[in-house]
C-alpha cells in the first residue's frame, strides 16, 4: 500500500492509502471539485515523485447523475431541454 498525500496551493488533503496511482486519485476526486492537484507519492522503484495531475480522471460520465462542475456544455444544454421538455414547452 503506498500513502498519495494531495494538496492545492491553497490548503493540504488528507494522505490516502491505496494500492495505485488511479485508484487513489478516483478515490481523493469523490470530495474534490477543482481542476487541478499536486500529488506526492513513492512509486513502486523507490523514487519520490512529485507533479501536477488534472481531475476528473478516468472515463467521461454520461447519462444521469454528473455533478454540475463536471457537465461539458453540451451536457448543460441536453439536461435544459429534458427540463424543458419535462415541464411540457410547446404543447
Amino acid at each position: 500500500m503506498n500513502t498519495f498525500k494531495f494538496s492545492n496551493n491553497e490548503e493540504t488533503f488528507n494522505s490516502i492509502e491505496s494500492r495505485g496511482f488511479k485508484r487513489a486519485v478516483k478515490e481523493f476526486q469523490r470530495s474534490y471539485k477543482g481542476k487541478s492537484v499536486r500529488i506526492q507519492y513513492t512509486n513502486k522503484s523507490g523514487n519520490d515523485i512529485d507533479r501536477w495531475i488534472q481531475v476528473p480522471i478516468g472515463r467521461k460520465k454520461r447519462g444521469i447523475g454528473v455533478p454540475e462542475p463536471f457537465m461539458t456544455a453540451k451536457m448543460k444544454k441536453k439536461e435544459e431541454e429534458k427540463k424543458a421538455k419535462k415541464q411540457g414547452y410547446g404543447r
